[in-house]
């Protein structure tokens, strides 16, 4: 009875589904396609290649396709024996030999008379006798034929033990098809394919072959010819299997297997799209557990990237607009951290076909690559069976060296004299392996615990994303806590985005309702129009805050920047210091007014007493403090460059008879939008006679940083060359990379030593060195004098205005052209 006949049973007759799932197929008139592998096979085989190496994916019909070998591949030449291996990954080689053995002998049908079967014991104390004895006589029943070993799931045997087959039996294998020349073996892997590369270099040179899909022809003759005297298959039906089967043996036949159990139980026999779609689910369930073994070969990583593409495509088709999305793109929204495992588990995914990349034509908006599952029904089974979210959590296994630290962390954590380093640990496991979850919860949880509220933030946040149930209360009470401290730090607009955060997630919660209240109330609105939002710093009683011009913000058509820097002084009103320091808050107000509208100095928007404390508000401008480049030497171009932008404010303000007295580089800002340097903080600046020559001055309050401080301004005497005193040792620390507290001074004249410290051109270094003279009657008495000898010095080393100064090579180069053209050479 052929597999499309009739079964009777208790006198009922029922056709049996001729479409075969679950088992290798036998049959020559059920098996469609692979005519150039069998063409390969042959042709290897007749020019003697000794081994020929098949692989491919699980359930693409790589044993159907060596019980099919003895029917297409010249059978008067060769006698096949087909040996499954997968249950002697255990065995040792004496006890896998004599099955082997018996296998052959089986297959050749030869009588005990003729061959002798070697027992389990003879091969365990010599597994020699197999070749030596077994074989000849094997070899002398065949004649002229040539045996060829079909080894089916050779790969299972990289699960091995050093006492079972897979240690001995390929190397043995190997000798043994050396030297006897009718020994053939087709070995076929593909149960894990991250063992593959592995296994191609272990047949070093053998010709190997893929086992990959159906070419079309063929998908289309195994969908209608077991069932053509049944089933009428209408082309747009045959067109939806083969979307859904993408010409996979496998998948097409379980396709097909329900739409014949449907068209039998219906007594429907025409097959329409409608048809196909409907049986989709019954497909999956069909070959559930092939579908499971389908995507158990794959590694955790591919795992994983294998159903983001799937989830990538779901939510795609929710929305025709929408062009199918990056996998690690979307995997980055569920908290997992893109890493090197992953971005490859994208490149293999594709070059094992589990993925294809999709055409630029089919979505154009696409400018990296992106991807779909190969086979649809297999897309359609993984967003059903495996969520994205349930499948992440499987990167928890990753590295067996993250799970160990994992486990000494809990084992920390649970022990009160050890919590301590468990955070660190778990840091550790994080390094290891950043997407080990069980760890990032816990490590959450762990710095909650000791009040780091920042940190649990980030941690919770990220944890959120990955599993929100879990992960909920914990995130809200970390923004709880953190906006409290904030509050306490005057950090109120952090503060508020941290509440606001908890309000997005609990939209009812009463008690954040509260805070922001509470927030609202603290962020006075100064002067009628200015709201504070953080607190850049807080000294005495002074505090400096940046804040929002209120005015500003309603005013949609003003292009004025809305943000502004607050400082506020509150004196007590009774000490003499704290009147000083409210007489130079007052006296900041007036030199900012009186220093006009120049370009690099903050502009003074308002000025205003309330509520007994006294406020300057002033520009805020964003951008870089000179700090962050003087972390390393500068070149002396660039160190001119500093010196002249400085010098050039300084001089404005040396001609309005005032003196800046804290000269630093964190006073000074490299602005964002037009890169120009801008001088900060004038509250220690003090109006002096500018033709005072007396160093017996009346002394002043000594507000400034001493290391960029000279004498005269330490002992309260300061004048217009004690800011250039502080340019100069900017421009020396620019230079040597040097801090200037840290360079020594000579003990008989008090000066600073420092050329041997850097590589310096003798003309700047003579600038330098008078700026920062010990005697201020020895320096620049301005710094309109001082800025004439950088420009000059620019000008001589061919420095443009806005660019950088040629190397020796270049200046030598145009002297010789100079000279070259006074000669009228050229």
């Amino acid at each position: 009875m052929t597999r499309t006949s009739s079964a009777t049973r208790n006198g009922y007759t029922k056709l049996l589904n001729p479409y075969i799932v679950g088992r290798p197929i036998t049959e020559p008139e059920f098996f469609f396609g692979r005519e150039s592998l069998f063409a390969f096979i042959e042709d290897n085989l007749k020019q003697n290649a000794k081994v020929i190496l098949l692989h491919g994916q699980r359930r693409i019909g790589k044993s159907s396709v060596l019980c099919q070998i003895p029917n297409f591949v010249s059978p008067d030449e060769f006698v096949f024996v087909l040996f499954d291996l997968q249950s002697q990954s255990k065995l040792p080689l004496g006890r896998v030999l004599h099955n082997l053995a018996k296998k052959i002998v089986e297959k050749l049908r030869l009588p005990p008379e003729r061959i002798a079967l070697p027992s389990i014991t003879e091969l365990e104390e010599n597994p020699e006798r197999f070749d030596s004895r077994f074989l000849v006589q094997v070899y002398q029943a065949l004649n002229n034929q040539k045996l060829v070993l079909l080894l089916d799931e050779f790969d299972v045997l990289s699960n091995y033990n050093p006492e079972s087959a897979v240690a001995h039996l390929f190397p043995y294998l190997q000798l043994i098809i050396e030297q006897d020349e009718q020994l053939f073996i087709i070995p076929v892997v593909g149960r894990r394919l991250d063992d593959l590369e592995n296994l191609l270099s272990l047949f070093g040179r053998a010709p190997n072959q893929e086992i990959g899909l159906l070419k079309e022809r063929s998908a289309r003759r195994l969908i209608t010819e077991p069932a053509k005297d049944y089933l009428l298959y209408e082309s747009e039906a045959i067109e939806a299997i083969l979307e859904l089967s993408s010409h996979h043996p496998y998948f097409t036949q379980v396709i097909c297997h329900a739409i014949f159990s449907q068209a039998r139980s219906e007594g429907n026999w025409t097959v329409t799209r409608e048809a196909v779609e409907s049986i989709v689910d019954d497909a999956i369930e069909i070959a559930e557990g092939g579908l499971a073994w389908f995507r158990e070969g794959l590694p955790i990583p591919e795992r994983v990237v294998f159903s983001a593409v799937a989830e990538t495509q779901k939510i795609a088709a929710r929305n025709v607009n929408l062009a199918v999305g990056e996998p690690l793109t979307l995997l980055k929204e569920y908290g997992v951290v893109e890493t090197d495992a992953l971005m490859q588990a994208v490149e293999r995914l594709a070059e094992w076909n589990f993925i294809d990349e999709v055409e630029s034509s089919e979505f154009s908006q696409a400018k990296i690559p992106r991807y779909k599952v190969t086979v649809e029904l297999v897309r359609r089974w993984l967003v059903k069976r495996y969520s994205l979210g349930r499948e992440i959590r499987e990167l928890d296994n990753f590295s067996s060296e993250a799970n160990q630290l994992y486990r000494v962390a809990s084992e920390f954590r649970q022990n009160l004299a050890l919590r301590p380093n468990a955070l660190t640990l778990y840091e550790q496991v994080l390094t290891v392996n950043p997407n080990h979850f069980k760890a990032l919860f816990e490590m959450a949880e762990g710095y909650l615990e000791v009040a780091d509220f920042g940190k649990a933030v980030e941690l919770y946040e990220r944890a959120y994303r990955v599993n929100p149930i879990r992960s909920e209360d914990g995130l809200v009470r970390s923004h709880l806590s953190y906006g409290d401290e904030l509050i306490t730090q005057g950090e109120f607009e952090l503060a508020r985005q941290h509440f606001q955060q908890v309000l997005d997630i609990e939209p009812d919660n009463v008690l954040v309702q509260e805070k922001l209240q509470e927030i609202k109330a603290n962020q006075v609105i100064l002067g009628g129009r200015y709201r504070q939002i953080k607190l850049l710093s807080k000294g005495g009683f002074k505090n400096v805050y940046l804040a929002e011009d209120c005015a500003a913000l309603r005013d949609r058509a003003n292009s004025t920047n809305p943000l502004c820097v607050v400082k506020q002084v509150t004196p007590d009103g009774t000490s003499i210091e704290f009147r000083e320091i409210r007489r130079l808050f007052e006296r900041e107000a007036e030199i900012l007014a009186k220093l006009g509208k120049h370009p690099q100095i903050p502009q003074l928007i308002d000025y205003f007493e309330q509520n007994g404390g006294f406020f300057i508000i002033e520009e805020f401008i964003k951008g870089r403090s000179l700090t962050e480049e003087l972390m390393e030497p500068l070149p002396e171009e660039q160190v001119l460059n500093i010196l002249e932008s400085v010098l050039e404010i300084l001089k404005f303000i040396h001609e309005q008879n005032i003196v800046h007295r804290d000269i630093k580089p964190s006073n000074i800002i490299r602005r964002d939008r037009d890169h120009k340097l801008v001088l900060l903080d004038f509250g220690a600046i003090e109006e002096i006679q500018k033709h005072s020559n007396s160093i017996y001055q009346t002394t002043t309050t000594v507000i400034a940083t001493p290391a960029y401080m000279p004498l005269e301004q330490l002992t309260g005497f300061p004048r217009l060359s004690s800011d250039i005193y502080s340019v100069g040792m900017i421009g020396i620390q620019a230079i040597t990379g040097i801090y200037p507290i840290d360079l020594p001074r000579d003990i008989y004249t008090n000066e600073i030593k420092w050329m041997d410290k850097a590589k310096v051109s003798p003309d700047l270094g003579d600038i330098l060195t008078k700026m920062v003279k010990y005697d201020f009657r020895e320096r620049y008495q301005s710094a309109t004098e001082a800025l004439q000898d950088v420009k000059a010095l620019k000008e001589n080393l061919y420095i443009p205005v806005h660019g950088l100064a040629p190397s020796s090579k270049s200046k030598s180069l145009l002297s010789r052209i100079g000279k070259l053209l006074s000669r009228k050479i050229f």
